[in-house]
């Protein structure tokens, strides 16, 4: 399994909001990632499914798990 690693800088798609990635969610075959940013100066973070957010800069996902 693939995944973007902690400290992705991600922008939001249905938002002008650009946060980072700050935790990972795997369950069974879902992932979902934990994105922090601030809204109206507010710290938030909430999860987000990868098709939510677009990835900023150069990022590749990285193998996770055991062999």
């Amino acid at each position: 399994m693939q995944v973007y690693h902690c400290g992705t800088e991600v922008a939001l798609k249905r938002s002008e909001y650009v946060g980072v990635i700050t935790g990972i969610s795997i369950r069974e075959t879902s992932i979902s990632y934990e994105v922090s940013y601030y809204e109206s100066g507010v710290y938030k973070d909430n999860w987000f499914r990868e098709y939510e957010f677009i990835v900023i800069g150069e990022s590749k996902k990285e193998n996770i798990g055991f062999k």
